[in-house]
């Protein structure tokens, strides 16, 4: 019980107390403030001496201590309890609060001081080691590199306010990042961002992995390394990045964990330790997976690299369609399959319009965006059965299975009108010509894709954005 005949000399005394410190009569009226609660609170002394909670704070705070203060004075005892007050950047600052009444010598109450210790800095450090033993509990039942790089992304996009995270993996030859995980980054973002090469003047994560140092960048838009990739940037809405590089325990580059804000925006120093744990959980997932390859048997090293590479012969790197060679493959299948089983199919070549005008006027990033949307538009727009891949530049080809003239016919058309819909990133409006025509059971390949280039060719001399058919 603290107990006081006078409330004259408590101005000098609460000024020696570090910590926040106020003292408010029983009807809740504030009579002291200690300038270091002042200063933190950003307020002059005449907006509190003499105010209540209920004209300083929100109705529903101030609701809140009044209930406080009322089982304060209830009580006999001191009551410690835990706030938090909410800063500009997001974060909480935590404070241990003591309460406790003040009387005079006749055992009257006069009201309650308060003391509010600043424990932000032991908080942060508990909320550290509380995500990182979340995620290395994870990481030591999985064994799927993907899913274990998953939980270090979404637990850290979960601590920081209004992020999108990455991992990025540096590949074999140790001059390129791969994509290692980024849910919430959009797939056009991260298409272009997969094989990116390291280098001092490459974004963020390129830089960091080279230099093998943390880059903060807090503006993208004015950073002379992010210019070639603003026209992704600003789309996706990002405006800053912070990268820390990847280390394997015994020193290693492996990579780059990047933390992306909506906002151009310095980071703070609880943020930067959160950065650095999350790229020691990342190394220890990336290192896992490293080990776990190391043990498997070199016949299942061989098969599991073997069905890698396939891959990488099937697929074109930019846009995830198949290539010119996989295409080649399928067209020979479906051809002795209609010979075969007397059955019809049909290919759809398709060009994007002037294309060659969007590289030279926003440059390759732009254009590599351009066809990874076409491409997925593409996708969206097709049959389930339809196999459609890259061609060859901005050119693409769709085989089309068990169909007539007249719905091949609508499922270009169909095709044309999506394309000659759609708003694509920074040029906005884009069109395709395309050439269509069927399988006959005397053509040879060549010959089928001869005549899609010819009806191709005639929709571009016909003046773009048709279709013809051959």
């Amino acid at each position: 019980m603290m107990k006081s005949t006078t409330l004259e000399n408590l101005n000098t005394f609460i000024e020696l107390i570090p910590d926040l410190a106020c003292f408010k009569n029983v009807e809740g009226i504030y009579t002291h403030y200690n300038n270091s609660f002042l200063a933190y609170k950003k307020l002059n002394r005449a907006d509190v001496i003499g105010k209540t909670a209920f004209d300083i704070y929100s109705h529903k705070d101030a609701t809140e201590y009044a209930k406080i203060d009322k089982k304060v004075l209830a009580s006999s005892n001191p009551l410690n309890t835990l706030h938090n007050f909410k800063r500009e950047d997001g974060f909480f600052d935590y404070f241990k609060v003591k309460q406790e009444v003040i009387y005079d010598d006749k055992k009257n109450q006069l009201g309650i001081f308060y003391i509010a210790k600043n424990i932000t800095l032991q908080k942060q450090y508990e909320f550290i080691n509380e995500d990182t033993q979340s995620i290395l509990e994870y990481i030591a039942k999985n064994y799927n590199i993907t899913n274990m790089l998953e939980k270090v992304v979404n637990t850290a996009e979960s601590r920081i306010n209004n992020s999108k995270c990455s991992i990025l993996i540096l590949n074999e030859t140790k001059k390129n990042l791969l994509l290692g995980s980024a849910p919430s980054l959009p797939p056009y973002y991260n298409k272009v961002i997969h094989g990116i090469a390291i280098g001092e003047k490459v974004a963020s994560c390129g830089k960091a992995t080279f230099k093998k140092e943390r880059v903060v960048v807090e503006n993208i838009n004015k950073h002379e390394n992010w210019q070639p990739y603003l026209p992704i940037t600003t789309k996706a809405n990002l405006h800053a990045c912070w990268s820390e590089p990847i280390f394997s325990s015994n020193g290693v580059i492996l990579g780059s964990f990047a933390i992306y804000n909506h906002k151009p925006k310095k980071p703070s120093e609880f943020e930067l330790r959160l950065i650095s744990s999350y790229a020691h959980c990342a190394s220890i997932a990336i290192e896992k997976e490293q080990n776990h390859k190391k043990l498997l048997s070199r016949t299942q090293r061989i098969e599991r690299k073997n069905i890698f590479l396939a891959s990488l012969a099937t697929k074109d790197h930019l846009t995830g369609l198949y290539n010119r060679s996989k295409l080649d493959t399928v067209l020979e299948k479906q051809i002795k399959h209609s010979k075969r089983y007397n059955k019809t199919f049909g290919i759809i070549l398709l060009d994007i319009d002037y294309f060659k005008i969007v590289n030279d006027k926003y440059g390759h990033p732009t254009g590599d965006t351009v066809l990874c949307e076409f491409s997925d538009l593409l996708i969206a727009c097709s049959r389930e059965t339809d196999i459609v891949g890259r061609w060859g530049g901005e050119e693409f080809l769709i085989i089309v299975d068990n169909i007539d003239k007249e719905n091949i016919m609508k499922l270009a058309e169909k095709l044309r009108l999506a394309i000659d819909k759609h708003e694509f990133s920074f040029v906005k409006h884009k069109t395709a010509s395309f050439g269509v025509t069927l399988y006959s059971n005397d053509y040879k390949m060549n010959e089928l894709v001869s005549r899609a280039d010819k009806a191709l060719y005639e929709a571009k001399n016909s003046g773009r954005n048709l279709v013809k058919y051959l």
